[in-house]
């Protein structure tokens, strides 16, 4: 796996993406959405040994054309989708298909980050609730043997060097469970999707409390 790349991604999960409801036809560029494309492979690629290289390769080709830039048109992306699952033993997803889910986990995604009242610094210090990482955590680890480990080791990394207060940025509480993480065999979540799974626990135990 292309560790460098999806550590890449960190960059782009901090930036908005245009909505795509204009879209005129296959020839519009848009600058899409990574966790959309993520959504969108892994509903028809169920498989993560597929959907996981699928995001990366297509993500890598396509910024590697657009000067790091995750613009395409939906022609393009369809082309370049093709090229990447032609190997997998599996009926081929049509361009409409792949599109039109794709615009729609697109457009979801955007309006989200449009309407979220919460987080939104990837540097920005937060205190966070020990409920809400354990929430995230085992939502992407289930099995008890991981999670609880996952959990109590990210929490004490991050008390000891914050002087015993469960306070780091997002990206330092995503650096620390990926090294927490590193010899589970399992596919790597992605920074976004951890982060943004975090984010939502902790405001609704903020809420409940």
């Amino acid at each position: 796996m292309k560790k460098s790349l999806i550590f890449s991604l960190l960059t782009v999960c901090a930036r908005n993406s245009a909505l795509a409801d204009n879209i005129q036809s296959r020839d519009t560029p848009v600058n899409w959405s990574v966790k959309a494309l993520h959504n969108t492979v892994s509903h028809f690629h169920p498989n993560p040994e597929h959907y996981v290289d699928i995001v990366v390769e297509t993500y890598d080709m396509i910024t590697n054309v657009h000067n790091g830039e995750f613009i395409a048109t939906p022609r393009e992306l369809c082309a370049v989708y093709s090229v990447m699952t032609e190997n997998i033993v599996q009926e081929p997803v049509s361009c409409y298909l792949l599109l039109e889910k794709l615009i729609n986990e697109h457009n979801k995604e955007v309006k989200t980050k449009i309407n979220k009242d919460i987080i939104t610094q990837d540097d920005q210090e937060i205190l966070w609730g020990l409920k809400a990482l354990h929430e995230t955590v085992s939502h992407f680890h289930p099995n008890p043997e991981h999670y609880v480990d996952i959990v109590a080791e990210t929490y004490d990394m991050i008390t000891n060097v914050h002087n015993g207060e469960f306070i780091a940025t997002p990206r330092e509480m995503y650096a620390v469970y990926s090294v927490m993480t590193e010899n589970i065999a399992q596919e790597p979540v992605f920074y976004y999707l951890f982060i943004e799974r975090l984010k939502e626990s902790q405001k609704y135990y903020d809420e409940k409390n």
